[in-house]
């Protein structure tokens, strides 16, 4: 899958820069301008697209071992709540691991803020690759719909002018156009599915914790006070301080060192993000 995208970047990159914008702009300049942007994306993409695929997401190293031993739960709702907050033990691993790390069959091993295994980096997303495969859903997002939205330029001045000689070439650009749609669409959907739980500091993993604990409660198979005595901070995951979660994300620096596939730097990590764990100052 990993292989097949990659092909089609290239393929989709050659599409637009020798295909589409030589016939649609007539000036140099602009021309330039133009190429010079899409190669940006495409570059940008490219590396942040390899760099979520070989960078580690985020293996809990052999040797953690947390501050304090937290209380087990009968309950194994109650146990996953709580593995939000505090350091569980995995028995497949056979050992700690922090908070808000889960175990990934894909990696056989667990991953530190455990988000999904993507078919399309062939890699986990995790704590330490999250903000690479963020880059590279977007760069993709963005380099397929300008592609897409030229094709349909070049259709519509090629229909209108009633071109004859140009049949093999406005094949080629038809087919580029579906898929710049099907790349496009795909890339858009991950980007916005990520953006919507970056903004709430959460996983997909904790999405899916929460929303079965909060359908428990009410349906009565969990009661809210069983809840808050398993953890009384229950709102340091999910909340919504939008700008403190995208520093998190994101990192300190400038803006230009947020939109390149670089390893993002922390001054001091909140506390509300770390729970308390300096284990994840390493991330």
């Amino acid at each position: 899958m990993m292989v097949a995208l990659t092909a089609w970047n290239v393929l989709s990159h050659i599409s637009i820069s020798f295909l589409l914008l030589p016939k649609l702009i007539s000036n140099v300049f602009l021309l330039f301008l133009f190429e010079i942007i899409m190669t940006f994306f495409w570059v940008t993409g490219t590396v942040s697209h390899w760099r979520s695929a070989k960078t580690d997401p985020g293996i809990v190293p052999v040797g953690y071992k947390p501050e304090f031993e937290p209380n087990r739960f009968d309950n194994e709702d109650l146990a996953k709540v709580a593995s939000l907050y505090h350091p569980t033990y995995c028995d497949k691993c056979d050992r700690w691991r922090p908070p808000r790390a889960h175990h990934s069959r894909d990696a056989r091993a667990c991953v530190m803020k455990y988000d999904h295994y993507c078919p399309f980096v062939g890699n986990v997303v995790g704590a330490k690759n999250e903000k690479y495969f963020l880059l590279f859903t977007f760069y993709a997002m963005v380099h397929q719909v300008v592609g897409f939205f030229l094709s349909i330029f070049y259709l519509m001045i090629t229909a209108e002018s009633k071109a004859k000689d140009d049949s093999n070439y406005m094949v080629l650009v038809a087919f580029s156009l579906w898929m710049f749609f099907i790349f496009g669409f795909s890339s858009g959907s991950m980007f916005f599915n990520q953006m919507s739980l970056i903004i709430r500091n959460m996983s997909g993993v904790d999405r899916v914790i929460l929303k079965k604990a909060l359908r428990l409660i009410r349906n009565g198979e969990l009661s809210i006070k069983a809840l808050l005595e398993a953890e009384p901070n229950i709102v340091r995951v999910g909340n919504d301080e939008f700008r403190r979660n995208l520093k998190y994300y994101f990192g300190e620096g400038g803006f230009f060192s947020h939109i390149i596939p670089k390893k993002r730097q922390h001054r001091v990590l909140p506390h509300y993000l770390i729970h308390n764990e300096p284990f994840y100052e390493m991330v």
